[in-house]
């Protein structure tokens, strides 16, 4: 067969808008928690994290890191997620091996199957960069997805279940920030007001079950 220039461009075109309908799709993936009020869909997800990426490394002069990379990272972390009715509940992969296994495979196969489909190689290897968290990039986009994590759900309120969990999971998410030490002010104190948030609610349920039935 015989490739002339035009039908090169065609077949690019194409690959270009099979990868635009899989981001669009990926708007579709709701996040965190268990009820309607504390979700967050992809999107909003990435932009708070575009918009913390260009802030931080502004505000706190953070040097070594070529910010379009950062950007591309942002954009290609969760494309694994892909298809999914929703993300999985970090908690929940926390207590468990075996579901955080399964959700890993499960992100593999949809990002070599959108990556093939899409014709776009690189996002599958900005995903790998990212899940390997071997450069300085990666793991920078690492620490700004934990902090956008606690940021919205301050924002929104703790759902009130498993809270002994949801502390013990924010004091391990400090080593994912500790990385870029700039950083650790504002979480320090994001992570000492989602604590007394989550104090508040555990004294609330301990003060309903203390209520004479």
């Amino acid at each position: 067969m015989l490739f002339t220039k035009k039908s090169i461009l065609n077949e690019s075109a194409k690959k270009m808008a099979n990868h635009h309908l899989f981001v669009c799709g990926i708007k579709n993936v709701d996040r965190y928690g268990y009820s309607e009020k504390h979700r967050e869909n992809n999107p909003s997800h990435f932009w708070l994290m575009n918009y913390m990426a260009r802030k931080f490394i502004k505000e706190y002069n953070i040097k070594g890191l070529d910010l379009l990379k950062v950007l591309d990272l942002i954009d290609a972390h969760d494309f694994g997620e892909y298809g999914m009715a929703s993300d999985f509940v970090s908690l929940d992969t926390m207590k468990s091996k075996c579901l955080a296994a399964y959700k890993d495979r499960l992100e593999r196969e949809i990002i070599q199957e959108v990556a093939h489909y899409s014709g776009r190689g690189e996002f599958e290897d900005l995903w790998w960069e990212y899940h390997e968290q071997k450069t300085q990039e990666a793991k920078f986009v690492k620490a700004l997805d934990k902090i956008e994590a606690i940021v919205h759900l301050l924002s929104r309120g703790f759902e009130k279940y498993n809270v002994e969990q949801q502390i013990e999971y924010i004091e391990i998410q400090t080593k994912k920030i500790e990385a870029f030490p700039q950083l650790l002010p504002v979480w320090n104190e994001l992570k000492k007001r989602a604590k007394e948030q989550l104090t508040e609610i555990k004294n609330q349920i301990k003060f309903c079950d203390e209520l004479p039935r």
